[in-house]
């Protein structure tokens, strides 16, 4: 079943995050578990890893792009 991938709140006070890299091409397939991207907000870092198995379909923000806590990335 397909899921959006959405940027992760990292803290109470983040306001947006930054794509910084996507390890996945559109059309790759990652494993539950496997690192997909990071993210990068106003205080840390982050790894957003993928909730099932399955194949990125699109994205939604590029590497350099931001949004706020729960906007689509893929």
């Amino acid at each position: 079943m397909p899921y959006v991938v959405r940027m992760p709140k990292l803290g109470v006070e983040m306001e947006t995050g930054i794509v910084i890299e996507w390890y996945l091409d559109v059309g790759e397939t990652a494993e539950e578990g496997d690192v997909i991207a990071e993210i990068e907000s106003e205080k840390s870092t982050a790894e957003v890893a993928a909730r099932e198995d399955g194949a990125l379909r699109e994205r939604y923000l590029d590497a350099g792009e931001e949004g706020p806590p729960g906007a689509a990335m893929g």
